[in-house]
Formats: C-alpha cells, structure tokens, sequence
C-alpha cells in the first residue's frame, strides 16, 4: 500500500509539470508564423 501511494504521488507530481510543459507548448504555437521568401519563387522560376 505504501508502494502505490508513492507512485500516485509520483504521477501527480509529473502531471503538474506535464501541464506547464503542454501550456509553453501551445503559448509558444500561437507564435510560430511562416514567412514568404521572395527567393523561392525566383527559384521555381527556373
């Protein structure tokens, strides 16, 4: 019984951070933007 209690405590502890690292992870998706390079075009045009 004591085995499982830690263990619950373990996931709960991980769980927390899990959270953070989902919450960064979705912050830092609303910043990703794609830019256009002119140069590509002038490559294609090849």
């Amino acid at each position: 019984e004591e085995f499982e209690a830690m263990c619950c405590m373990n996931l709960f502890v991980h769980s927390v951070s899990i959270h953070k690292q989902l919450k960064q992870l979705r912050d830092n998706m609303d910043k990703i933007t794609a830019e256009h390079n002119p140069f590509d075009d002038w490559l294609k045009s090849l």
